[in-house]
Order: C-alpha cells, then sequence, then structure tokens
C-alpha cells in the first residue's frame, strides 16, 4: 500500500473517531442536562419536605387545642359564647 493508501486509510480512521466523539458529546450533554433537572428535583423534593414539617407542626397544633377544647365541660364553653 502506498502513502496513498495510507493517507486515505487515516482520513478514514479520523473521520470515524470524529463522529464517535461527536456521539460521546451529545450523549454527555444529555447526561449534564439530566443532572441539573435531577438537582433542581432535589431542591424541590427538599422544599416540600420542609413545608411538609411546617405543616405537621400547625396540625399538632390545631390537634392539641381541639384536644383542649374537648375537655372543656360543655356549660363553660356555653358560658364563654
Amino acid at each position: 500500500m502506498g502513502v496513498v493508501g495510507e493517507c486515505c486509510k487515516s482520513v478514514e480512521r479520523i473521520t470515524v473517531v470524529e463522529e464517535s466523539t461527536k456521539s460521546a458529546h451529545k450523549r454527555l450533554d444529555k447526561v449534564e442536562k439530566n443532572q441539573e433537572i435531577m438537582m433542581e428535583m432535589n431542591a424541590n423534593i427538599k422544599l416540600i419536605a420542609e413545608e411538609s414539617k411546617t405543616h405537621n407542626k400547625k396540625i399538632d397544633k390545631i390537634e392539641t387545642k381541639v384536644d383542649r377544647l374537648e375537655k372543656k365541660p360543655l356549660i363553660e364553653m356555653n358560658e364563654n359564647f
């Protein structure tokens, strides 16, 4: 095989490598985008968890107040209204 044949083979190999590299970069771009989405979702989940804790505390306070009201005698409640 001559110099021209070797050169053509090298060009073909370089072309294949370039296509493979482009494909790999596209896949990496998708992975990076997915990573960003997952990080955003994690931040949202954390926010939801914090809000849930706040709601649970409020519900606990309401339950405590209702329990107190249920324990008061009916007459005492009527006097207050």
